[in-house]
């Protein structure tokens, strides 16, 4: 406080530079058994807690990967986001909620109510939300999108597809296991690769920062 007073001059903007260049916030959050001996409820922020992403967060993500997300700015709220009526390209800000009856949708990841306050959203982990990313079209959609957006031998549409959606290369029994799989499917048919850029859409790796 004296340093946000004395040194700062009372500035948020040098606050928040302050606070997201320290050694405290770049932390990861991998597991560090010496510490863990020593601090085991990460009282001492020796890492980062992992974090899942908000439901906008995560569909605005998922559209990045698809190559798809419309990253214009302003223009009218969209009524069909949220309601199953096919895939918006537009970031999730422009998505239209009808104040006394919010889409089921937002509802079952825990986005609040717009009709109060909410200083922090609740964060469940309930069937309803596994059951979407896995059957419901607008995912199917965007996986066939990001299946698109690689050419290329096997390995080489394996490793582009890790690198959209992780920002990573894929470890050595990662792609063995994908391209065994591919070789079930006679090679290289696209729902082959579809199914598999699914499966990372619905990867904890795409969905929690880490």
């Amino acid at each position: 406080a004296d340093w946000f007073v004395r040194d700062a001059d009372w500035s948020i903007k040098a606050l928040h530079r302050l606070i997201m260049t320290s050694a405290t916030y770049c932390q990861r959050s991998d597991h560090r058994p010496e510490a863990f001996s020593v601090d085991p409820e990460n009282l001492l922020l020796w890492r980062m807690l992992r974090r899942r992403l908000g439901f906008e967060a995560m569909r605005d993500a998922q559209l990045t990967y698809a190559g798809s997300l419309d990253e214009r700015f302003g223009g009218p709220s969209l009524t069909a986001m949220f309601t199953g009526g096919g895939v918006t390209d537009r970031r999730s800000i422009y998505g239209h909620i009808d104040r006394m009856n919010p889409p089921a949708l937002l509802r079952t990841f825990d986005v609040p109510s717009p009709q109060a306050t909410c200083g922090r959203r609740d964060e469940t982990t309930v069937p309803p939300q596994a059951l979407h990313m896995m059957n419901h079209a607008t995912l199917h959609e965007l996986a066939a999108r990001l299946a698109s957006r690689t050419t290329g031998s096997p390995p080489q549409r394996v490793q582009r597809l890790f690198e959209i959606v992780f920002s990573r290369r894929p470890a050595p029994d990662e792609s063995t296991a994908i391209l065994r799989f591919i070789d079930g499917f006679d090679g290289n048919t696209p729902a082959s690769w579809t199914t598999v850029a699914h499966t990372l859409l619905m990867s904890n790796e795409a969905q929690f920062i880490d």
